[in-house]
């Protein structure tokens, strides 16, 4: 595997984050102004990502702010502090994908707005979802 192969790797499971939590991508580091950041919001705290142009494609879903954006400015996390982020959430996505798989969503996910994710969509970036994107899941 080349080096680009392995970006375009890290790349798919960023993607993947960022469609679990609220995200925004930005052109935030002056040092890589061609480069994405990726910023996710976990439940333990700030996930960011630096992404190649070449990988830009995979982040369409991802609304982009401006670089001065409140959710695009990075808390200081070094990456071992951002892997200690990752492995405090393991327990919590096992919880979550067995109450997954005890009540699987519908094949639409639950959503009237496949853009919405986790009651934030592309328009209501910064703030509460102020659209009715989701709906109960019925059994």
């Amino acid at each position: 595997m080349t080096e680009i192969d392995l970006y375009r790797e890290r790349a798919h499971l960023v993607a993947f984050l960022a469609t679990l939590f609220p995200s925004v991508a930005a052109y935030s580091d002056p040092a890589e102004p061609d480069w994405l950041v990726v910023y996710i919001s976990s439940p333990m705290g700030q996930l960011s990502w630096h992404i190649s142009p070449a990988d830009h494609d995979l982040f369409l879903h991802v609304p982009r702010v401006p670089w001065d954006h409140p959710r695009a400015q990075w808390d200081g996390h070094t990456t071992e502090e951002k892997c200690e982020r990752l492995a405090r959430m393991i327990p919590l996505t096992q919880r979550g994908a067995k109450a997954l798989a005890a009540d699987p969503l519908p094949a639409d996910g639950g959503l009237i707005d496949p853009d919405c994710r986790d009651g934030k969509c592309g328009s209501c970036v910064g703030g509460p979802c102020e659209h009715d994107c989701h709906r109960e899941a019925t059994s």
